[in-house]
């Protein structure tokens, strides 16, 4: 881990100069790193990952390789539309399970994981996806739940035991899809992640370790957002209703053999202003992560912070989002429409809002991560409503723990009543991307 100074900036000024300096800064060096440990993988394999990280010196680069890949594969494009048609296919299985019944009681936390990693996971591996086995599933979250005390690497099979367990099953649940072939119909990201592991020359095993943390990336904080995204919407009756009303935009009906049909054209949702602002004022106000940064050589910072060699940077992101120079005297409160450009004259300051990184460390997956947020939210809204067991809405206590992900997770349950709305209990639903 890295050792020397630790420096915390804390204005948003500050994140946008250090958004100005991605190399000497490095945020791809510490991902490498921390992926190289979490991962266990062989010492031959470490060295190929953590050798010319940003692809600047002569020679191969297998991780920047990866990261040019994905940044490539994952912006629209026709590998993410094939990625999105299976995931909106998902949803739609998961939520289809909930008209089997008059109304279905769950932690809303476990059942939005569960819906996620699933969509996400097939959209991923393809038919032949690890994440089916429900054991699979439940050991990739002891290990990215375990992800701190694995990084730290003090004998995990006694210190983070159930991590360490979870890793081990993950792995060998990689090596057999690996081994038959399943990434062969896998999204394009897989296929093209594998290759280039294999012309790097890694070792089956280690090609295996490494994808099962992969999961991390992809789910981790995904997960998080779509649930504070779902709580803070349906715990606020007049922004749900006006979520629904954009949404009635997207929807078609039509009737067929005597069936009522309705299509949702899920490629226009982006256009949603009120649905896009919520999902970014949920994740500022619930992201208690940290954009970390490897300081890889002297450099003054802003022309006034000398940050020496070998120490390590972080950004709290509770810090930026809560900046009351930044977002103005409402910054504590809950406000829908805060990202809608026409509501203000007000500018958010570019490096205010972090859930998605910054500058040159913008997450490669974020398209992909919120048409998630947004189809799952949308169909949720338009098909059922959701109220909690208790009869009130109560925000569950934060796990302030997981060092796994940005946008923090609950730690507490919260029970809901999930039934059909009265008028959208029939028909078929249908999809457009």
């Amino acid at each position: 881990m890295p050792a020397g100074k630790v420096y915390v900036v804390n204005s948003p000024d500050l994140a946008l100069a250090v958004q100005r300096h991605p190399k000497a800064l490095s945020f791809w060096y510490l991902e490498a790193l921390f992926g190289k440990r979490l991962a266990a993988i062989s010492s031959e394999a470490g060295h190929k990952i953590m050798t010319n990280v940003h692809g600047e010196e002569d020679g191969p680069s297998l991780f920047w390789d990866g990261i040019t890949f994905l940044t490539k594969v994952l912006k629209p494009g026709p590998g993410l539309d094939a990625m999105n048609r299976v995931m909106v296919q998902g949803i739609s299985k998961s939520l289809n399970e909930l008209d089997d019944k008059e109304s279905s009681t769950v932690d809303l936390w476990e059942w939005v994981r569960h819906v996620i990693t699933i969509a996400t996971t097939e959209s991923t591996y393809g038919p032949m996806n690890p994440y089916e086995d429900e054991e699979v599933e439940k050991a990739f979250w002891h290990l990215s739940n375990s992800a701190s005390s694995l990084l730290v690497g003090i004998l995990p099979s006694l210190f983070a035991r159930e991590g360490y367990l979870g890793r081990k099953m993950v792995t060998a649940a990689f090596e057999r899809y690996f081994e038959a072939g399943g990434y062969k119909n896998g999204s394009m990201m897989t296929q093209g992640r594998y290759t280039r592991t294999v012309d790097h020359g890694l070792s089956l095993k280690d090609i295996a370790r490494f994808e099962g943390v992969q999961g991390i990336t992809i789910l981790s904080n995904t997960v998080p957002s779509a649930f504070w995204t779902i709580f803070h919407v349906f715990c606020r009756p007049s922004v749900l209703q006006n979520i629904r009303l954009e949404a009635l935009s997207l929807l078609t009906v039509e009737e067929k053999q005597g069936t009522t049909v309705r299509t949702l054209d899920l490629s226009k949702i982006r256009e949603m202003p009120i649905l896009l602002s919520a999902m970014q004022e949920a994740t500022r106000h619930q992201s208690f992560g940290a954009g970390t940064r490897m300081v890889m050589e002297d450099i003054l910072l802003d022309d006034r912070y000398l940050l020496k060699k070998g120490s390590f940077l972080m950004m709290p992101n509770n810090v930026m989002h809560f900046d009351a120079s930044a977002w103005g005297p409402t910054v504590n409160d809950f406000d829908a429409q805060r990202f809608i450009k026409s509501k203000s004259s007000a500018k958010i300051h570019s490096a205010a809002f972090r859930t998605f990184g910054g500058g040159a460390n913008l997450c490669p997956g974020r398209f992909f991560a919120m048409t998630e947020i947004f189809s799952l939210l949308v169909m949720l809204a338009l098909r059922y409503d959701v109220s909690p067991v208790s009869g009130k809405w109560v925000a569950p206590e934060l796990d302030m723990a997981n060092m796994s992900s940005i946008v923090t997770p609950p730690k507490s349950a919260i029970m809901v009543t999930i039934s059909p709305r009265k008028g959208w209990e029939t028909g078929t639903w249908a999809f457009a991307i």
